[in-house]
């Protein structure tokens, strides 16, 4: 059995959160990371305590474990980041 696809998901808001919920329930795929700019948006996902939480994009992509990243913020912000 191969591992998991390891993912960090930027941007856990309104459409972020369904995307990471999907990832956290497709077999094959370990979501590591949450990341976003609002710390308010992020206490919604301290209890599960297997996601790392960040407001600090860098911290995520400098875990060299991540596999994947899912951007999922505003349109305007996708090249900078």
């Amino acid at each position: 059995m191969s591992r998991a696809v390891r993912i960090g998901c930027i941007g856990v808001g309104a459409w972020g959160s369904n995307v990471l919920r999907a990832f956290q329930a497709t077999d094959g795929c370990e979501v590591r990371w949450a990341c976003d700019a609002n710390p308010a948006v992020l206490t919604v996902w301290e209890r599960q305590n297997h996601l790392q939480l960040t407001a600090d994009v860098t911290e995520l992509l400098d875990d060299a474990s991540v596999d994947a990243v899912v951007i999922a913020t505003n349109a305007r912000s996708h090249a900078a980041l």
